[in-house]
């Protein structure tokens, strides 16, 4: 059986990559739906303030689409085929490892102590992690 692993990273080392930080002004919440992200062929396109990184064999600065049935080890754009309801995500394999993240701008002229990260629309995920780099105020 295959293993889908989906990585969030919220690291101040992606904020020079990243198309835009998303800027927090109050403390409502922030949501993405990532019906930005292709839904056929390849692409780099990303929601601002997210990005996608690959490390290891056969990096490259592409993501797939996918469906969820492939063994390729790759970063994903996940959802039935042709469809705008799309989840980010990378299956990994062998020393390719696929990760993406998001930036955040903390302007709510308070202090962030959690962020909260829920998957309303798609099936929960058997594996994931989640690591928090580089939260700071600024």
């Amino acid at each position: 059986m295959k293993k889908i692993y989906t990585t969030i990273i919220i690291a101040s080392f992606l904020l020079s990559n990243v198309n835009a930080q998303i800027v927090l002004t109050t403390a409502a919440s922030y949501t993405q739906d990532f019906n930005i992200i292709a839904n056929t062929g390849t692409s780099s396109t990303m929601p601002d303030g997210w990005q996608f990184i690959e490390t290891g064999a056969n990096a490259n600065l592409l993501y797939n689409t996918g469906t969820g049935t492939s063994n390729t080890g790759d970063s994903y754009s996940y959802g039935a085929a042709a469809n705008s309801e799309r989840a980010l995500g990378g299956l990994q394999s062998g020393s390719l490892i696929p990760l993406c993240g998001v930036a955040f701008t903390n302007n709510t002229l308070g202090t962030i102590t959690s962020i909260t990260l829920t998957n309303p629309k798609s099936k929960p995920l058997k594996h994931k992690s989640i690591y928090l780099r580089g939260l700071y105020d600024r």
